[in-house]
């Protein structure tokens, strides 16, 4: 480290593994050869296997900007999924010493300049208390979305804007356009982290809803953030089992007083939010028990009913999205069908002329080559 990196302030990255070793050799990497040199590398050992307990060690001898915090067995537990995002980033917080912090999954990938921008953002403006960079979406082959790279149409925005009004704004129709994100993404001061009570079971809502509204956001679109598709993400198992996250940001209105906090920028506006984010989970929860019912999910679907049943909104979603996707659900069910329903639309094909119903057809073809529909 040269004297020039020793003024630096230190950056604090946190990484969990349990499995995916192969995944998080290629984030570790990045992590480690950042061109932000000055960091603070916490692996959190989440009881993961032999061969990636012992690499971990292997990384600790080689580079002395990693710690380790190992638990004997895996923290995670489909009874209580939200409880390790939970424990672990805010034992990492009590254990960092950086003045900004960042949590990653152990299947991202940074970009090799991506701590360098956010810190930029951060040193660039006092005022900034959370930042973060555009998402793009990597598959399993380590190959980039190029429609994300190239004609994006979501994150923009300016390079600083107030915390609150990005919210507020990403909440309309359009809304996509100036803020999106698969996840948590954003990097913080640790002090305001710290400030806010650490982190919450809640998880990308808390950081939103909770820390982001509270100050100047940073965004560099250039500060590439890539998040991995693949068969073993997370949310796909926890979506497929019924896990729809009403429960956990229910929670976090009450635990972290979220209506009261937002009263700062008017009753009327915080009463809004938290009424139209409320219902927007109810809606997604509903839409979620109906695609698992229609897929013959049902432990799912019973699941979801389950922790949304007594909430007003869930079931005044739940008729509305019923009439509003009805044909989808409907091809939902057909979907369970599809190695008999695929020959019939190919044999349909052949004999459609019209350019209207060949565009059907070529829909219908899409929906029924996908692996999963959840």
């Amino acid at each position: 480290m040269t004297s020039e990196d020793k003024l630096k302030p230190l950056f604090t990255v946190v990484i969990d593994v349990y499995w995916g070793i192969e995944f998080f050799k290629k984030a570790i990497s990045a992590i480690r050869n950042q061109t932000y040199s000055k960091l603070e590398i916490i692996i959190v050992n989440n009881g993961a296997s032999e061969d990636i307990s012992s690499l971990i060690q292997t990384l600790k001898g080689e580079d002395p900007r990693i710690k380790i915090i190992k638990y004997k067995e895996n923290l995670f537990k489909f009874s209580d999924p939200h409880r390790l995002y939970y424990v672990i980033t805010n034992e990492a917080l009590n254990l960092a010493s950086g003045e900004y912090f960042f949590y990653q999954s152990y299947d991202d990938l940074l970009a090799l300049d991506y701590i360098e921008r956010i810190v930029q953002l951060f040193e660039e403006n006092p005022k900034c208390l959370s930042a973060c960079g555009r998402p793009v979406s990597l598959n399993s082959s380590e190959e980039a979305n190029k429609e994300e790279m190239i004609n994006r149409k979501t994150n923009f925005r300016p390079r600083f804007m107030a915390g609150h009004e990005m919210i507020l704004n990403s909440l309309e129709p359009e809304g996509s356009r100036i803020f999106s994100s698969p996840g948590t993404i954003f990097s913080f001061r640790t002090k305001t982290l710290r400030d806010h009570g650490g982190f919450h079971r809640s998880a990308e809502d808390f950081e939103l809803y909770g820390i982001v509204a509270f100050g100047v956001t940073g965004f560099d679109e250039e500060a590439i953030f890539y998040w991995r598709r693949h068969k073993g993400q997370t949310n796909k198992i926890l979506s497929a089992r019924g896990w729809s996250g009403l429960r956990e940001f229910h929670s976090l209105i009450k635990d972290k007083q979220l209506k009261q906090k937002w009263e700062i920028y008017g009753e009327d506006v915080a009463d809004n939010l938290i009424k139209n984010i409320f219902y927007e989970k109810c809606r997604a929860s509903a839409d979620l028990t109906l695609r698992l019912f229609f897929g013959f999910k049902l432990i799912g679907s019973i699941r979801a009913f389950s922790y949304s049943f007594n909430y007003f909104y869930y079931w005044k979603a739940l008729q509305r999205e019923f009439f509003k996707k009805k044909r989808h659900y409907f091809l939902i069910f057909v979907f369970q069908f599809r190695f008999l329903v695929k020959p019939l639309i190919n044999l349909l094909d052949s004999y459609v002329i019209t350019t209207k119903k060949n565009r059907f057809i070529s829909r219908l073809k899409v929906f029924f080559s996908q692996t999963d529909w959840y």
